[in-house]
């Protein structure tokens, strides 16, 4: 792909007429090929072509995406507004080597911070990249830290993994400040995440891994082990609510915690026979795929609700969200990438709980192997046969 010959400035300075609002039109994930899109959100390519984009994030307004100009080269980062018909534009150099290592993510963008995980010829760096400002720069958070790995930004707060010893690193992009926080996390990366005042992560000995929370708002921030032995794998943390997914008896249920609370306690989930797991969250709503012992479906959990009960999203032949296109929620918006009866390659779904009448709705129908779907603030993106696409409400 041509690097755009704008000025970042430009970019930044650069608006452009929404997308066509979201409808609330109902569709068939089973839908027949060549079923047409209903009418709402609009697929917008946003690269062009001879780029091999590896993995898309977005805050609403920006979306970004690592990519290769061909298989033999190093990944760059690029970056574009959802609904700027002009050229992206890069923001790293053509050097170097980006990778998510054990995060889930290459790159993350959140609240207008661009947070990845890149090679600097000698070692893997957290790098920081701050839309908001005046003049963008990129930031090395980690400065000499060493055997960085998994990584998320939230609340414009960057935790990641790394160290010699096992250690969960907290950056406070506004203020400059680094916490560090051993972890006795012999047997596996810690995987942390954040909310951008909690803080979760994973640590023990095999097979004993238990869930901790971190309040970067306490009088005086102490990690708080919300498990109680066995084995506790991936937390994610939206307000203060930890889910996760524990093997039980050899099967995977989810689980989830109140952080905030006094004293927190492990609250089930489901349970069931087939395994749950990695948990998505967000407005207290926990969505997540599972078989349905015939193929893999989407579900919902709403903690906020009277009585809260699982909540099946698809209920058809085909398989829903299935890695690595697990579901994703933001502000009501579920997206997935599924597959379709007689279609080659994943089309992208989403259900939007606060429609009228929330029901699935296709988003994508072509030839192409839709996948990886990331949402915030009512856009979607994603990846497609080396492409960047988004969309958004």
């Amino acid at each position: 792909m041509a690097n755009s010959t704008r000025s970042l400035a430009a970019l930044l300075a650069a608006t452009a007429a929404l997308l066509p609002a979201c409808s609330r039109d109902d569709d068939d994930d089973d839908a027949a090929p060549g079923a047409a899109v209903p009418a709402g959100m609009t697929p917008k390519l946003l690269s062009t072509t001879s780029v091999q984009t590896t993995d898309t994030s977005t805050d609403g307004t920006w979306v970004a995406w690592s990519a290769k100009a061909d298989a033999a080269a190093n990944s760059q980062i690029f970056i574009q507004k959802a609904t700027d018909p002009l050229a992206p534009a890069a923001i790293t150099p053509a050097t170097g080597w980006i990778d998510g290592g054990d995060s889930l993510h290459e790159l993350v963008l959140s609240d207008g911070l661009l947070v990845w995980r890149g090679w600097d010829g000698s070692a893997y760096h957290i790098y920081g990249y701050d839309l908001t400002a005046a003049a963008p720069s990129i930031v090395d958070l980690c400065g000499a830290g060493t055997n960085v790995n998994c990584f998320h930004t939230r609340g414009r707060v960057a935790v990641w993994s790394g160290g010699a010893s096992p250690t969960v690193y907290i950056y406070e992009f506004d203020t400059a400040t680094l916490t560090s926080i051993p972890v006795t996390a012999v047997s596996t990366a810690p995987y942390p995440k954040t909310d951008g005042r909690f803080v979760t992560w994973m640590a023990g000995t095999w097979p004993v891994f238990d869930i901790y929370a971190y309040d970067l708002q306490a009088a005086s921030p102490t990690p708080v082990k919300l498990t109680s032995g066995g084995w506790n794998a991936h937390p994610v943390v939206d307000d203060g609510i930890v889910a996760w997914y524990q093997d039980v008896s050899g099967n995977y249920e989810i689980y989830y915690a109140d952080a905030k609370l006094a004293v927190p306690a492990p609250i089930r989930v489901t349970n069931n026979a087939v395994p749950d797991e990695y948990p998505q969250i967000d407005g207290g709503i926990i969505v997540w795929s599972a078989s349905d012992g015939a193929d893999t479906e989407i579900f919902y959990y709403d903690t906020n609700a009277a009585s809260p009960s699982v909540v099946a999203v698809t209920d058809n032949t085909t398989s829903d969200g299935d890695w690595p296109s697990n579901p994703r929620i933001h502000d009501g918006l579920i997206a997935w990438s599924g597959a379709v009866t007689g279609v080659t390659g994943g089309e992208i779904f989403y259900y939007d709980l606060q429609a009228a009448s929330p029901a699935v709705v296709r988003l994508t129908d072509n030839a192409l192997d839709d996948r990886k779907p990331r949402v915030r603030n009512g856009s979607i993106s994603w990846v497609a046969d080396g492409e960047t696409y988004a969309a958004r409400r």
